[in-house]
């Protein structure tokens, strides 16, 4: 499974909040068109054929194949609309949640702590999702893509000539 998929797969494994639904069709979105960049920039990699006459055999062709990293320059500014999207959906949880206060405090309050508990475990979930996106797109900047900073290179960077690159 690409890595960039597999972003989707933790957006789509629970049920969000309802205020932070619409954020995720929109990580899907960006996610879909990341992963058709990758692989446009995969299908521009060289590759080269070359053919050598062997002597013992008639004709034998040698495919060469030359793999390149993605140019960054293709995806740097959708993976930063990623990250910018994920901290747009940390900053909504964050909403929902402190609005969720005063029903919290009426659940303690009556010893409802089933719905206390309910709620607590979406929030928990929530963050742990989050997170886990977070990790998932650092991890792929980091070792695709070869971003020294990880997902902090693709915000400093305002022009592709500045994203540093290992090796």
């Amino acid at each position: 499974m690409c890595q960039l998929c597999s972003l989707n797969t933790i957006s789509t494994s629970s049920r969000w909040p309802k205020p932070l639904e619409p954020l995720i069709s929109d990580l899907s979105l960006l996610i879909t068109t990341a992963h058709n960049e990758l692989n446009s920039s995969k299908q521009n990699s060289t590759t080269s054929n070359a053919e050598e006459k062997n002597p013992s055999s008639l004709t034998t062709k040698a495919k060469i194949t030359i793999t390149t990293t993605p140019k960054p320059s293709l995806l740097i500014p959708t993976l930063r609309d990623i990250s910018t999207l994920l901290e747009v959906l940390e900053d909504e949880r964050i909403k929902w949640w402190q609005a969720k206060a005063a029903e919290r405090k009426f659940w303690r309050e009556t010893y409802q702590e089933d719905k206390l508990t309910k709620i607590n475990v979406v929030n928990n979930k929530t963050v742990e999702m989050i997170e886990g996106l977070k990790a998932k797109l650092g991890t792929f900047c980091r070792w695709s893509l070869g971003l020294v900073d990880g997902v902090e290179g693709l915000g400093g960077a305002e022009k592709d000539g500045d994203v540093k690159m290992e090796g």
